[in-house]
Order: structure tokens, then sequence, then C-alpha cells
């Protein structure tokens, strides 16, 4: 019998109910803490754009931020950035 004991930890490890993400960081031995900010960042406005089903003026709601600010960053994200 395979019980949860036997399992990697990643496969049994939850977040706390309180958490809005999980960072997948194990056998890292270093991270950029800049591109982990723009990763994070082009997850976010991604989860946002389909929210609001790729109307920018309510992504840019459900984010708190500037329409324009939002165009700034969704232009950045197109070009690679």
């Amino acid at each position: 019998t395979v019980l949860p004991a036997h399992l990697p930890e990643a496969l049994t490890h939850r977040s706390t109910p309180t958490s809005l993400f999980v960072l997948h960081l194990d056998g890292e031995t270093r991270v950029e803490l800049t591109d982990l900010v723009h990763r994070f960042e082009a997850e976010v406005i991604r989860w946002a754009m389909r929210r609001a089903q790729g109307q920018q003026t309510r992504a840019a709601e459900i984010l708190g931020i500037p329409r324009t600010s939002l165009q700034s960053k969704l232009t950045r994200l197109q070009d690679g950035e």
C-alpha cells in the first residue's frame, strides 16, 4: 500500500489556505529575483486578461492599475521583455 508518507514532498505539499500561489523552487540553487518578478507579473496579467475576456479596461480594474499601465505592460510582454 502506498501512503502519503511514501510520496515525494512535491506531491504532498499543500500551500496554506491563505496562500495565493505556490513557488516550485525545489532543486534550484540560485534564482534571479528580477526574472521571477517579471514572470509572476506576466502570469497575473494573463490571468486578468482571460478573466476580463480580453477587455483591457476590465483587466486593469481587476488588477487595480490604470489602463495605460496595463497597456504598457502588455506591450513589454509582446516585445518579449
